[in-house]
């Protein structure tokens, strides 16, 4: 994600990791899943801002993922993977809530 050259590239690689993630599971639930909230969530994935910070942020978020995963430390991973989901479940939620503000 560091050597992505425009918004377009840094969502393919954000995307490639995510699937990349629910492939090392083995199961293939997990990746049909992920798969389709990738599908489902795009359209909003890419109102997100377009920053340095928000790109550190979600790149620091994962590489903490993928370091536990490297280490094998599962509860590790876990937490990485659930402070990734919850502040870019806080993320969403804000864009949506100001674009519905806004339409008002």
């Amino acid at each position: 994600m560091s050597d992505a050259t425009d918004e377009s590239d840094f969502m393919r690689h954000d995307t490639d990791f995510h699937l990349a993630v629910a492939r090392a599971t083995g199961n293939r639930f997990m990746l049909a899943a992920i798969e389709d909230i990738r599908l489902r969530l795009n359209d909003a994935i890419s109102l997100l801002p377009e920053s340095d910070s928000w790109h550190r942020r979600l790149s620091g978020e994962h590489h903490a993922i993928a370091q536990a995963i490297e280490r094998q430390d599962s509860g590790g991973a876990q937490n990485a993977m659930e402070v990734h989901v919850n502040a870019s479940d806080q993320g969403l939620r804000a864009v949506l809530a100001a674009i519905h503000r806004r339409r008002r």
